[in-house]
């Protein structure tokens, strides 16, 4: 693991020992929008082990940064422990520490 943000909540949520973090990496950088101009919050690429956060997301502004956060590790928890990379399985990953948050998105793909 290479980011603070990262490290902070697993140090926050008691799982900085877990195996499956051990050789993260973390990226922060720009996440280009799709076909329909939506954008991801995260990225997680598994033949990387890599996790990209967007700039404006880092580092970790609140609750939506910590969310997206663990949700993106939940992809990794989830590819590491049982190769399940499903959106259902690191959002349950998220809501099994932080619970159930809403999301408010905005034109211009601004969480509040």
């Amino acid at each position: 693991m290479d980011y603070d943000s990262f490290q902070r909540i697993l140090d926050a949520h008691g799982i900085s020992n877990e195996p499956a973090f051990k050789d993260l990496s973390v990226e922060i950088a720009p996440i280009p929008a799709d076909e329909n101009g939506k954008r991801a919050l995260g990225l997680y690429f598994p033949e990387d082990k890599l996790i990209v956060i967007p700039p404006e997301l880092s580092p970790n502004p609140g609750a939506i940064g910590e969310s997206v956060e663990l949700h993106e590790l939940g992809h990794r928890f989830g590819h590491y422990h049982y190769n399940n990379l499903t959106e259902q399985f690191a959002e349950d990953y998220r809501q099994k520490y932080q619970g159930k948050l809403e999301y408010h998105f905005h034109e211009n793909n601004v969480v509040t």
